[in-house]
């Protein structure tokens, strides 16, 4: 269901305490620093402000759809952006199966993540300028699902005039990982875990709505770990397309969006890392030989699953065969490399999608201001690298963060970062506070 308004209190409000942060898997947060009551932005504002109006940024975190929050313990200290004048608001929104299952019922008809956020975007545009944010130039942002998010947000009727520019930091409404193909499917698999007695959708719902919220996200991680392939990280609840329900939001598939220009035409930035897929060392590629037996034993794991030829037919067997021959030099692999399998994970999780996206959008006669960026930086911030202790060279996914925000493992090395580092801090922080203030 979509999100409740906050009736207005008459009292002050404490916001001196971090905010909690919605149900997930205890991976980053633990289960008391959880809760459903999770619907909380995060506003800060430069400490020695004048009477001047300051541009905004709204940013969406990242966490493929079911982890992470928008607290800033973590990622997004916003410590860089004060100096530079910029009022800066995250928010947290509902994950993984709270926030995209769909039983394709009026009653959940799923993106109720997606709900959430523009819920708060309608709050900020009313309320900002109490903050002394001015709600004529706001600029929203996301990184990798939360860029994928506010690609899905372009997109969205309901979200014209709530943010005036957009920043998307590797990711895309386009790539085969983000639109759920079989939501219904994954919902009912799901609810036999939870609701095993249940039947019809709408005694489904209600054996949710009573359910303990942490049998609901342990039954998604049992599904997750039933993951068969190793270059598809298995998210089964994902932004849904909608039947035209009185609430829905997305009710067509965004490539045809995109196809009939119907993307809000306002300024876009928007780019991605050099070597995106090293992000997989700390996980998967931990076993590079293992992988490797995987595919050879079906090479058809390497098609993107959004492109569903029958398994074992001609076209499937073709297809496989092509892309590995491009990316390991036959059906053998017999050019199996670190580097090779890197560099195909980057292009199919995120390069091909945002540069999809971009070509197309820009091509629109009318298209506003498009900024496309390449960060291939490699020092003392690189966010990710740092904290899952990856030496591969190159920019990793989320590596730019470290460039923007004060983060929890970039934060202690400050001090001692090298020129390089702090120039590229340097010159990262000036496009994108250029961008939020001027487009």
């Amino acid at each position: 269901m979509p999100p409740i308004p906050r009736r207005p209190w008459t009292n002050v409000f404490n916001a001196t305490q971090i905010p909690p942060v919605c149900p997930q898997i205890p991976v980053k947060y633990t289960k008391n620093e959880m809760s459903e009551d999770c619907l909380r932005l995060n506003i800060f504002v430069p400490a020695c402000r004048t009477d001047e109006i300051l541009p905004v940024l709204v940013f969406v975190h990242g966490g493929a759809f079911h982890l992470i929050s928008g607290n800033t313990d973590l990622i997004y200290g916003p410590g860089f952006l004060m100096e530079r004048g910029i009022v800066f608001v995250t928010m947290n929104y509902r994950l993984g199966i709270l926030g995209f299952m769909s039983l394709d019922i009026e009653s959940a008809s799923g993106n109720a993540g997606l709900k959430d956020i523009l819920l708060a975007l309608e709050w900020i545009k009313a309320n900002i300028e109490r903050f002394g944010g001015s709600s004529d130039n706001i600029t929203i942002g996301g990184n990798s699902s939360g860029a994928s998010i506010l690609n899905y947000l372009l997109m969205i009727k309901q979200s014209s005039g709530l943010f005036h520019k957009a920043i998307l930091f590797s990711g895309s409404a386009l790539s085969y990982r983000v639109l759920a193909k079989h939501p219904v499917e994954n919902a009912l698999i799901m609810a036999k875990t939870v609701c095993p007695n249940e039947e019809d959708k709408e005694s489904i719902l209600k054996c949710l709505r009573q359910a303990d919220v942490f049998d609901i996200v342990k039954s998604f991680e049992l599904m997750r770990k039933g993951n068969t392939n190793p270059l598809r990280p298995y998210t089964p609840f994902l932004p849904n397309v909608e039947k035209e329900f009185v609430h829905a939001v997305l009710t067509k598939p965004p490539i045809e969006i995109l196809q009939s220009h119907q993307l809000q035409n306002i300024p876009v930035l928007a780019g991605f890392n050099s070597n995106e897929g090293i992000y997989m060392a700390s996980g998967t590629f931990r076993y590079p030989d293992r992988v490797l037996k995987i595919l050879r034993k079906n090479i058809e794991l390497t098609i993107p699953s959004n492109i569903e030829y029958p398994l074992g037919s001609e076209k499937s067997m073709a297809l496989a065969k092509s892309i590995v021959k491009f990316y390991f030099g036959d059906e053998h692999f017999s050019n199996w490399t670190l580097s090779n399998a890197f560099d195909f994970i980057s292009d199919t999780h995120y390069v091909y999608g945002v540069d999809l996206w971009i070509n197309m959008h820009k091509e629109r006669k009318d298209s506003n201001k498009v900024y496309y960026y390449y960060f291939d930086f490699d020092g003392a911030l690189n966010w990710y690298k740092i904290y899952y202790n990856i030496t591969f060279p190159g920019a990793s996914h989320a590596d730019d963060l470290g460039y923007v925000f004060i983060t929890n493992v970039t934060k202690p090395k400050l001090e001692t970062a090298d020129r390089r580092s702090l120039e590229a801090l340097d010159v990262m922080l000036t496009v994108i506070t250029n961008f939020v203030e001027f487009g």
